[in-house]
């Protein structure tokens, strides 16, 4: 059965938690507040949650975004020396149990399982351990792993629902009666204890497949189990898959309108077309000046192109304007990107917060003869979502 596990031998991977016989009622309370330094640490150390975005300092054009976490290097480099030597380095695997097992900690005072302030270092109410395997399996190092813990991440996301409830539940009875009900504090124990299972199965600390149990006493899973368990991984890693590639293979919607450039010319705007809620209006087109002391000067044989473009944001996100999102075509079918684009007078990437109003300018340069013909902006926030202003 998939979720019978099998008691032949105890798993390597063991989490326990001391049932504390009362609780402060005034940790309890502020538990969120005094977490919060636990919670920025186990960030930094693993890379989960602080992400710097390059884009908002103009770094580089389209943007980039940087983990500043050390766990996923780590990791990188603990799966390669498996690889090559097929047992893990020892200091390697030690750094990595640390580190897990501080997250673990963390975790468990954030969840109310205990109120005293998880340390650093030493023994604590929370126990962590992990057994160092002789020798590990190359070929089912990252890829096969992943795909095989797919079920647990499934079945573990769907209780973690019930998690949140019960640590509700739990903060209510801790301040009207100083305990956690005993029962509650086995369930949220046991999700901690079968996701670090799971988590370390993952990571390769261990080849023992963990048994979809929230029990202390359950070892590695049965064969059936771990069939049943690779079977649904790749029917679920194919699914996923596929829908990535429909997703990238679909060529997106394409909102068409049609405007005369002698009327934008003249300043007569364009109808509105909206994208994911954010309406685009081509306002206005023009040549820009050739007098001396201009920004931007064309090539000989060239000449500036102007358009300003209104954009409402009446959709619940900002609007990221970037450079790259807008393409003009001529007559006779040759395609140019933006020499500069601004949004209300500050040079692109920009947002438009949501419920505001931007004006955004766009420089191109073309032959002195071409005549504009089309006038692209894609946007990242439109999905695949793109308008097409066609010029008359």
């Amino acid at each position: 059965m998939l979720f019978e596990p099998t008691a032949a031998a105890p798993f390597p991977v063991r989490l326990e938690a001391d049932y504390p016989d009362s609780l402060s009622r005034l940790s309890t309370i502020f538990r969120i507040v005094l977490a919060v330094p636990l919670l920025i640490f186990v960030a930094l150390v693993t890379g989960g949650g602080f992400w710097t975005d390059l884009r908002d300092q103009q770094v580089v054009e389209r943007g980039a975004q940087v983990s500043v976490g050390a766990l996923g290097s780590l990791l990188v480099a603990y799966w390669i020396a498996v690889f090559l030597r097929r047992r893990p380095v020892r200091w390697l695997f030690d750094v990595i149990v640390a580190i897990q097992r501080f997250a673990l900690r963390a975790a468990s005072y954030f969840l109310l399982l205990t109120d005293r302030y998880p340390p650093f270092e030493g023994d604590w109410q929370v126990r962590f351990e992990v057994e160092r395997p002789e020798a590990l399996s190359r070929w089912r190092l990252v890829i096969w792993k992943s795909i095989t813990v797919i079920p647990h991440a499934i079945v573990l996301a769907f209780l973690f629902v019930a998690v949140v409830v019960v640590v509700v539940i739990a903060w209510f009875g801790v301040l009207f009666t100083g305990r956690y009900p005993e029962g509650l504090h086995g369930f949220v124990t046991g999700w901690l204890r079968w996701s670090a299972r799971a988590w370390s199965y993952w990571a390769s600390l261990t080849d023992e497949f963990p048994s979809f149990s929230l029990s202390a006493d359950a070892g590695p899973a049965s064969q059936n189990s771990y069939v049943i368990s690779a079977v649904l991984g790749v029917l679920v890693g194919l699914a996923w898959i596929a829908g990535i590639s429909t997703f990238v293979a679909w060529p997106g919607e394409t909102k068409e309108t049609t405007v005369f450039y002698q009327a934008l010319l003249q300043g007569e705007p364009s109808d509105a077309v909206e994208v994911s809620d954010v309406e685009v209006t081509l306002l206005a087109a023009g040549e820009a000046s050739d007098e001396e002391g201009v920004l931007f000067r064309p090539k000989d044989g060239q000449r500036l192109i102007v358009f300003q473009l209104g954009l409402d944001n009446g959709s619940d996100f900002d609007a990221q304007v970037e450079k790259n999102d807008f393409r003009l075509a001529d007559a006779e079918g040759d395609s140019h990107k933006p020499l500069l684009v601004t949004v209300d007078g500050r040079v692109a990437p920009r947002r438009i917060k949501d419920g505001r109003q931007g004006t955004v300018w766009v420089l191109f340069e073309a032959d002195e003869d071409a005549q504009p013909a089309e006038l692209k902006y894609e946007p990242s926030y439109g999905f695949k979502q793109r308008v097409k202003f066609t010029l008359e």
